[in-house]
């Protein structure tokens, strides 16, 4: 039981994990995207 309960954290929290690393990759690129055009 307890095995099962620690299995569907990880999994969340990997999750979660993803969405954070995406998010942040996205907004870094959103800004590198604004930078290199204010630089044109």
């Amino acid at each position: 039981m307890y095995l099962v309960g620690t299995l569907c954290f990880s999994k969340t929290h990997h999750i979660t994990f993803l969405g954070t690393l995406s998010y942040a990759f996205s907004r870094s690129i959103k800004t590198m995207c604004k930078s290199f055009f204010c630089f044109l």
